[in-house]
């Protein structure tokens, strides 16, 4: 049985400047037109974008105005115009954060806490074979995968003292601890109490790490090398800032090129994104807005999270007629 309805979206006149505290909605930015469009499924208050694979964009959103959740799951085909939600039965919550292929990845929350989880798009959704629930060997009951490349799915745990990242192989049974690598920044980068992986890509790993909510910076790590070589390891700090996270990689013909957001003060109280090939840096902020961020990116076209209201104070692009709305199922 299919759910379908059909909404048409207008374009938006913006009349006012954002403030921090606006709800979040998720973005995307075409950089060879140079545009901006608010992407958000019509029955959301408040959303965010993850990740891009083609026309395919992926996210959370909620029915709230915060987007701390409840969340639940979608898929937006941009070429198709059809918007798809998932969420894993049984469970409080479902956030997706990556896509290939067919496969989604993310987390979701039960009665026993937060949980890894691989998707198999080409079933149904209600059906129990199509999820694979990923808890890592150290947190059972927190894990978050953040991204695919793949045969390898990576993410953050949190054992309740020590949170860092991982690395796990999906073509091994999730129960053998040697199917998971642990993820943390070298010694010598101190103070540090946390390691977070957001993105993979190429050998890749990004994320960031921390000390204390003070500070946060990103890094890189090439899997090509021993983790215990300190040339493996690249610090990725946007110039004079608080904060930077580095959420995603990619390799084009200009080499390596990573995306991701940088803040001067709290993350929460404003942000920029930043493109880099790890020398040069680009900045972008989406008009009006008070917070931007770059999550994921494919062929030119940047997904993420902003905070623009609306009414808003810029001409946005008309996102069109979007039809055949569904919550995926498969009889």
């Amino acid at each position: 049985m299919k759910r379908i309805s059909t909404i048409c979206a207008v374009t938006i006149l913006l009349s006012t400047e954002a403030a921090v505290g606006d709800p979040r909605h998720g973005l995307l930015y075409d950089r060879n037109l140079d545009a901006w469009t608010i992407i958000e499924p019509p029955v959301a208050t408040c959303s965010s974008v993850s990740d891009i694979e083609g026309s395919r964009l992926v996210g959370e959103y909620t029915l709230t105005p915060s987007i701390m959740g409840p969340s639940h799951g979608f898929v937006y085909d941009m070429d198709a115009d059809e918007w798809t939600y998932i969420d894993m039965p049984n469970t409080t919550e479902t956030v997706i954060r990556g896509i290939e292929g067919n496969i989604l990845v993310g987390r979701y929350t039960d009665a026993t806490g937060h949980h890894g989880f691989y998707y198999n798009m080409n079933m149904d959704v209600d059906d129990p074979n199509a999820w694979t629930t990923l808890d890592s060997p150290w947190a059972p009951t927190h894990t978050a995968v953040q991204d695919i490349s793949g045969s390898n799915l990576v993410g953050i745990w949190y054992d309740g003292s020590t949170m860092a990242g991982f690395v796990y192989d999906m073509t091994m049974d999730p129960n053998d601890p040697a199917a998971w690598t642990a993820v943390e920044v070298p010694p010598g980068w101190s103070p540090v109490d946390q390691t977070q992986v957001f993105g993979i890509g190429d050998s890749r790993l990004v994320g960031s790490y921390a000390y204390n909510d003070t500070y946060s910076k990103g890094f890189v790590y090439d899997m090509t090398m021993d983790p215990n070589d300190p040339n493996a390891w690249t610090e990725l700090h946007f110039p004079g800032a608080n904060h930077s996270e580095v959420m995603d990689v990619v390799y084009t013909t200009e080499g390596f090129q990573y995306i991701g957001s940088y803040s001067y003060g709290r993350p929460q109280d404003g942000s920029s994104a930043f493109v880099t090939d790890g020398t040069t840096w680009m900045t972008y902020d989406m008009p009006g807005a008070a917070y931007t961020s770059f999550q994921g990116f494919d062929c030119g076209r940047f997904v993420g999270t902003t905070n623009v209201p609306e009414p808003t104070t810029v001409l946005l692009l008309a996102l069109g007629c979007l039809a055949a709305m569904k919550r995926r199922r498969r009889r």
